[in-house]
């Protein structure tokens, strides 16, 4: 198993774990991002605050706007290669859920 595969599987596992323990994540991403950042960090952020951040889903989907339509501050190739590889083996696991 890949380092990739092992952080989607603890990935999953840690969401499941939070999802069954707190009925506030199933509705709230934001809230369920802030628990798994709370259970392998020591880093806290008061949800108040954190309603102010933008989601991580926006923030990477305007990154991914800025790179490949806009063509502007593209990643380092070596980067970008690993995102590809990544992005095949995060694919090839949620098929398999």
């Amino acid at each position: 198993m890949t380092s990739i595969e092992n952080e989607v599987k603890r990935t999953k596992d840690l969401v499941r774990e939070i999802l069954a323990q707190d009925e506030r994540a199933r509705n709230d991403d934001k809230w369920l991002i802030l628990k798994v950042i709370g259970k392998i960090t020591r880093i806290y952020i008061p949800y108040q605050d954190l309603e102010k951040i933008p989601s991580f889903e926006t923030i990477t989907r305007v990154r991914r706007k800025i790179q490949n339509e806009e063509g502007m501050y593209l990643p380092t190739k070596k980067v970008k290669g690993l995102r590809e590889d990544k992005e095949e083996i995060i694919r090839e696991n949620i098929r398999k859920w």
